[in-house]
């Protein structure tokens, strides 16, 4: 039984949350352990943020479809709430999400879209602990690191179509924008498919307002509210917990980074990394369709 939680030195939360290995129990222990880090994020991750990690990575390869929804939305919070502590933080789990990305591409599409926004999320946040997920895998597998890269991407470019909600689609889209720059051979390989991809993503979030001028729908505007975005929002009432999600949205780069803009600002970087003549080489990959369609509706090739 739940009857306090503590921000000191003592175990409790870890200990409240597998005590009893039943969903609806895992499932108001985390809901309090989530409510608990929105309310002092630092000192939950520099306190307890490991150990929780720890138990998280622990039981993750025995639990069902449900107990996994609720760790990878929690897992995915950490980063939300502080993307740099928050990715240092989960650092020991990002190795068995990015390995279930590749060996588990079975996964249902709701638990797949959690790995890859998690895989998304630490991209943005923090190369370093990207790539060092990266080699740690291919060392433990004896691969090489373009081939663990190379999986991943495989997965992510085929599965995407199947993530539903808007704000996971501009995420991944965001993400595969931000590999662009990296001159990462796996990602030059597959330059059509991050392509399509992320103009899907945009194609998805754009709209155009009462003057005409194409937007991002995901974007903050002046005056705009983040309950527009929070999909448990309550008009009528609003507690302090809500106000503390608000600010997850009003520091989310879904909310703040236009993806028109960043794509175009990316694909203008690596024609400068890699000239004019293997720029044009790497969209001849890119079929006509997709060309046209960023060239007409979005900005100049």
């Amino acid at each position: 039984m739940v009857t306090c939680i503590k921000t000191n030195k003592s175990h409790n939360i870890v200990t409240f949350i597998f005590t009893e290995y039943s969903t609806e129990n895992l499932r108001c222990c985390l809901i309090i352990t989530l409510v608990h880090m929105l309310l002092a994020p630092e000192l939950v991750m520099n306190t307890q943020g490991l150990q929780i990690i720890a138990v998280c990575d622990n039981l993750m390869a025995d639990m069902r479809t449900e107990g996994i929804l609720i760790l990878t939305r929690l897992i995915e919070t950490f980063v939300r709430a502080s993307p740099v502590l928050g990715s240092e933080t989960i650092k020991p789990i990002v190795p068995r999400i990015f390995q279930l990305i590749y060996q588990e591409s079975d996964a249902t599409p709701i638990i797949m879209s959690m790995y890859l926004s998690i895989l998304a999320r630490v991209l943005l946040a923090s190369h370093e602990i990207f790539t060092e997920t990266i080699n740690r895998l291919a060392q433990a597998q004896q691969q090489t690191v373009e081939s663990i890269l190379g999986s991943i991407l495989d997965v992510w470019l085929t599965k995407m179509c199947n993530v539903t909600q808007a704000e996971r689609r501009k995420l991944l889209g965001l993400a595969l924008a931000n590999l662009l720059t990296t001159q990462s051979r796996p990602v030059m390989e597959r330059f059509k498919g991050v392509i399509v991809n992320i103009l899907e993503a945009l194609n998805d979030v754009s709209k155009t307002d009462d003057n005409g001028i194409l937007m991002d729908s995901l974007v903050l505007v002046d005056g705009q509210s983040p309950s527009d975005f929070n999909e448990d929002s309550d008009s009528y009432y609003e507690t302090d917990h809500d106000q503390r999600k608000k600010q997850l949205i009003l520091s989310d780069p879904v909310h703040n980074i236009v993806l028109k803009d960043y794509f175009q600002s990316q694909l203008l970087q690596l024609r400068n990394q890699v000239g004019q003549q293997q720029y044009e080489q790497l969209l001849q990959m890119v079929d006509t369709d997709t060309l046209s369609q960023i060239n007409e509706y979005y900005f100049a090739l």
